[in-house]
């Protein structure tokens, strides 16, 4: 059994040994960084080499050379079993895209960093300064029992357009970033600090970002945004606003747990001119719009939101690409007024419609209540054949029905009253060509004839087909049904002054 331990206690220490000559002598330094360089340089993306490798039992000292113009310098002392550090340490890459096959990340553009590792297993400070993304970065790092305790990052001027370099995005858009970081018990769970980011001076790129996602963006679209986020456990709480030309955004508070990754936030969306939203959406607009709802991010997607719109109230919801919209009691002349469409027709009016983004495809059914006619081209050109004066008639309830495809809108509507009745038995609406094609079959006190009216919504051509035999004949009988009441209302007064 002696010998057994003896034996034992031989092995162990001819391992340490072994350990030792391979790591902290010159010959096992020599040995350790030409595996080093060899294994790096097989990659054939970098030329990789040591001027200085100097690994001992209680200092370090290397300077490593990425092809000829990025440096790593590493050097301190340190002692691996009182687990104490005094190190500095120096990297600059000038080409971050040739380290690809290393780091595993796609990465362009140049970064440095340089700064000291200090103290012991108590506590350990990591502190530096970095250049990334062109900006004044400085951080300190305190760990307890290698566990971060703290964190305080201060990034100052960071430029986007060098973040997207560097993520090799496009050049989406440019501005400024700075983030100050102040994070204590640096753990899910015990989380606990705060995180404030600011956005400013930020302009994107309407070139670059009309060709990545199909967009039409014209008008110079600048933004800033203030983001206030408190850790606490594991959750991240943060409090947005977002100013752009066009729109602005504020958000109280966005939860997100950072364990599951699910979000949960309200939202604010203030539009002051639609008329800036053009170029977005491929409408055109005016007028004001102010939306409130809530954002859910979980295995789904869901938004709702609702809004006071046109005297009446906007409510929807999106579950994905799915979207639901409920309008209820708006001004329809407004309405018409806000979409720049012709307006011919004043009603109350609620709507239905269900939509898939992805799609473009839906319905839309709405109901219009107490509706009139207002004096347009339309109503002047019947008046003028009809000598009946369309705008006096009221339609009572009336519905609407259409389909969507894209930017085509297939309509159909019947509209009565006490002495008329329109038929639109066909509407082709183009929202992006802004024309309309649609007949309209009409019948005032039984003289019937369809109005075809096409061309540009604004200025539309309007013609009228009309029977001239089924004409003459209704006027026939409406001039016999005046004759006769004439007659009565004679015979009438005659007999009421015999009596």
């Amino acid at each position: 059994m002696k010998k057994f331990f003896l034996y034992l206690t031989l092995l162990i220490l001819v391992i340490i040994g072994s350990v030792y000559s391979v790591l902290f002598t010159g010959w096992g330094n020599g040995v350790v960084s030409g595996i080093i360089s060899d294994k790096i340089n097989e990659e054939k993306v970098i030329v990789f080499t040591f001027d200085k490798f100097l690994v001992s039992a209680n200092k370090i000292d290397i300077v490593a050379n990425i092809d000829s113009n990025s440096k790593i310098n590493v050097n301190g002392d340190y002692n691996l079993f009182a687990g104490s550090a005094d190190i500095k340490y120096d990297i600059n890459i000038k080409d971050l895209a040739k380290l690809q096959k290393i780091t595993g990340k796609k990465l362009k553009g140049s970064f440095a960093l340089n700064g000291i590792v200090l103290g012991n297993k108590e506590l350990m400070n990591v502190q530096g300064k970095s250049n990334i993304f062109s900006s004044q970065t400085s951080y300190d790092v305190k760990l307890v029992n290698y566990e971060p305790s703290l964190i305080q990052v201060n990034v100052l001027k960071a430029r986007i357009q060098d973040a997207l370099v560097m993520l090799e995005e496009p050049a989406y858009a440019k501005g400024y970033l700075d983030i100050n970081m102040d994070i204590k018990n640096a753990q899910l769970g015990t989380l606990d600090g705060l995180i404030t980011t600011k956005v400013y001076q930020g302009l994107v790129n309407n070139a670059v970002v009309n060709k990545a996602f199909d967009l039409k963006l014209v008008d110079k679209l600048t933004f800033k945004t203030t983001v206030i986020t408190k850790l606490k456990n594991d959750l991240a709480l943060s409090a947005v606003k977002t100013y752009t030309s066009k729109a602005n955004i504020f958000v109280k508070e966005a939860k997100v747990n950072l364990s599951t990754q699910k979000i949960n936030s309200d939202y604010q969306i203030v539009v002051g001119d639609l008329k800036k939203l053009f170029d977005v959406s491929a409408t055109k607009m005016r007028g004001a719009i102010t939306i409130d709802g809530n954002f859910v991010k979980d295995e789904n997607i869901l938004v709702n939101g609702t809004s006071k719109l046109l005297k009446g109230t906007l409510n929807y919801k999106l579950l994905n690409d799915d979207l639901t919209a409920n309008i209820k009691n708006i001004d329809l002349l407004k309405g018409l007024y806000m979409m720049y469409y012709p307006e011919v027709f004043n009603s109350s009016a609620s709507m239905d419609l269900v939509y898939n983004l992805k799609d473009q495809k839906g319905v839309m059914t709405a109901i219009l209540k107490d509706g009139q006619l207002v004096k347009s081209d339309y109503s002047n050109q019947i008046n003028a054949l009809t000598r009946f004066d369309l705008t006096k008639e009221v339609y009572e309830e009336t519905t609407l029905e259409s389909k969507i495809n894209k930017n085509i809108i297939n309509s159909i509507m019947h509209l009565k009253s006490k002495y008329t009745t329109l038929d639109m038995t066909q509407s082709v609406l183009d929202t992006l060509k802004n024309t309309t094609d649609s007949t309209i079959k009409v019948d005032i006190k039984g003289l019937k004839f369809d109005t075809i009216i096409k061309g540009n919504l604004n200025k539309p051509d309007i013609k009228i087909k009309l029977d001239a035999q089924a004409a003459v004949k209704s006027k026939l009988k409406e001039k016999k049904k005046e004759m006769k009441k004439k007659i009565e209302d004679k015979i009438k007064n005659k007999l009421k002054s015999l009596f």
